[in-house]
C-alpha cells in the first residue's frame, strides 16, 4: 500500500487540475518537493517538460490532450503523476467528489506561485467502531487538517 495523496494545482481561471501521487503522503514530502523548478515533485533538475505541461494545464489544457503530450519521449519519473485525473474543478468539487478520506492520506493545494498547502485527511467512518453503523462513505466524508 502506498501513501496516496491528491494534488490540486490552481489554474489561471481559478479552477483546479487534480493529480494523483502514490507515495506523496509519506512524511508529507510533497510539501517541500513541489516547486517552480520541480512542479511534479521530481528530482530531475531539467524539468522543462514538466514546467511546460503544467503551464498548459494552468491555461486550460484538458486531461485527454496530455496523453499526446507525454507519448514518444522518455520522461523522468515524478512523485506526482503528470496526467491529471480531472481538470476544471473547484476545490469544493475535489473535496466532496474526488477526495477519499480513507484511502488518501494527504491532500495538497498548489498556488500559481507554488505555495503548497498540505492537509492530512481525517475520515468520519464509524463502521469499525460502532455496532449500529454498517457502512461509512469514504469519498467526501471527512475533514482536512492543515499541517504546518
Amino acid at each position: 500500500m502506498g501513501h496516496r495523496a491528491l494534488v490540486a494545482y490552481e489554474r489561471t481561471d481559478g479552477q483546479y487540475t487534480l493529480h494523483y501521487s502514490h507515495w506523496g503522503a509519506s512524511n508529507l514530502k510533497l510539501k517541500h518537493r513541489i516547486s517552480a523548478e520541480t512542479p511534479f515533485g521530481d528530482e530531475d533538475a531539467d524539468s522543462k517538460w514538466a514546467k511546460q505541461l503544467l503551464a498548459e494545464l494552468a491555461d486550460g489544457l484538458e486531461a485527454d490532450a496530455v496523453d499526446g503530450y507525454l507519448t514518444g519521449e522518455d520522461r523522468p519519473s515524478t512523485v506526482v503523476e503528470p496526467k491529471p485525473r480531472a481538470t476544471g474543478l473547484t476545490l469544493e468539487e475535489i473535496i466532496t467528489d474526488h477526495l477519499d478520506y480513507l484511502h488518501h492520506e494527504a491532500f495538497y493545494v498548489v498556488s500559481p506561485t507554488f505555495e503548497v498547502t498540505a492537509y492530512r485527511t481525517l475520515w468520519f467512518g464509524l463502521q469499525y467502531d460502532s455496532e449500529t453503523v454498517d457502512h461509512g462513505e469514504t469519498v467526501g466524508n471527512g475533514a482536512l487538517a492543515t499541517v504546518r
